[in-house]
C-alpha cells in the first residue's frame, strides 16, 4: 500500500461552497446559470441533475432561449455594467465571492487615486474579464513577458486575479518596480489559493510523486499543478478514473492536493484509488 499524504489545505474554499449552497436553495426556480458556476465538470453535472443549467458568459442570444427568468451569476463575478443589464430583465442570483468583489473595490480606490491598475491574471479568464469590466482603463498582464512591453507609466497600481501564482504576482510586483516611478501594490490573490499553494509546494518538496486534482478548466489548480511540477512528478487528473498504474512504480510516497472548486469526495476517491493499487 502506497503511503497517501494529502495537503494541509485542498479542496472546496468557501467561495464556491458559497456559490453552490446559493445555487442549491435556488433550485426550485430552476434557473440558469451565467457561465460555469464553478470550474469544476462533476459540480457543474451534479447542479444539472438538479434542474440547474447553464449557458457561456456573455450569450444572452442563448440566455433569452431558455424560459427561466431566475439567472445565476457565477462565484467569478461580472463587471457592474453586465450585472446591471441583466437585472433589467431577469431575477439575479448572484453568487459571486466576497473576495472577488474585494478586487473590484480595491481596483477602483487605486484608480481614483491616480494609479493606472495593471491586474496580473489571465486575460481570458471570467474573473479577470469582470475586473477590467469595473475600470476606467485597466492592463492585463499574463506573465513577465507582457510587463516587458509596458511603456514607463508614473504610478502603477498592481492588483491580482484572486486564483494566480504567489511566486508570479512576486516576480511581477518586482519587475514592475523598474517601469514606474510610484508602485503600489495590493496582493489580491485571496488566501484559501495562498493557502493551497502554499501546503501543495511544502508537500511536493518531500514525496516521490504528486496528483492535483481539479477541472481542466480551473486557473487555481492549473497554478497547483504548475507549482508541483517544480519539485517532484506531478500529473493533473479530474477523477480517480484518470489515475494510471505505471505513475507510482518505484513511487512510495504520494501528495495529493486539490483545487479550491475540487469536491471532497473526488479528493477521497482519488486517496483511496492509490491506496489501492
Amino acid at each position: 500500500m502506497k503511503n497517501v499524504i494529502l495537503a494541509n489545505s485542498a479542496g472546496f474554499c468557501f467561495g464556491v461552497k458559497r456559490a453552490i449552497d446559493i445555487a442549491e436553495e435556488n433550485a426550485s426556480l430552476m434557473p440558469v446559470i451565467f457561465g460555469n458556476l464553478v470550474h469544476n465538470p462533476n459540480v457543474i453535472n451534479s447542479l444539472k441533475a438538479k434542474g440547474i443549467t447553464n449557458v457561456p458568459v456573455g450569450a444572452k442570444a442563448e440566455l433569452e432561449k431558455i424560459h427561466s427568468k431566475n439567472v445565476v451569476v457565477t462565484a467569478h463575478g461580472i463587471s457592474d455594467s453586465a450585472l446591471n443589464e441583466l437585472k433589467k430583465e431577469y431575477n439575479v442570483i448572484d453568487t459571486t465571492c466576497p473576495l472577488v468583489k474585494a478586487v473590484h473595490i480595491l481596483g477602483r480606490k487605486l484608480e481614483a487615486e491616480g494609479y493606472q491598475v495593471v491586474i496580473f491574471g489571465n486575460p481570458k479568464h471570467v474573473e479577470t474579464i469582470g475586473t477590467v469590466g469595473n475600470l476606467k482603463n485597466a492592463i492585463v498582464v499574463e506573465n513577465i513577458h507582457d510587463a516587458e512591453k509596458l511603456p514607463h507609466i508614473p504610478r502603477l497600481g498592481l492588483i491580482s486575479q484572486t486564483t494566480s501564482s504567489l511566486r508570479g504576482f512576486a516576480e511581477i510586483a518586482e519587475f514592475l518596480k523598474k517601469k514606474t516611478d510610484d508602485l503600489k501594490v495590493q496582493n489580491t490573490i485571496c488566501y484559501p489559493t495562498k493557502d493551497r499553494q502554499i501546503a501543495a509546494e511544502q508537500l511536493a518538496k518531500n514525496v516521490d510523486l504528486m496528483i492535483v486534482v481539479g477541472g481542466r478548466i480551473s486557473a487555481n489548480t492549473k497554478e497547483l499543478h504548475e507549482l508541483c511540477n517544480k519539485y517532484t512528478e506531478s500529473h493533473w487528473i479530474e477523477t480517480a478514473d484518470e489515475l494510471k498504474e505505471e505513475w507510482f512504480e518505484g513511487k512510495e510516497n504520494v501528495g495529493v492536493t486539490a483545487g479550491a472548486s475540487t469536491p471532497d469526495n473526488d479528493i477521497q476517491a482519488v486517496v483511496q484509488r492509490i491506496r489501492d493499487l
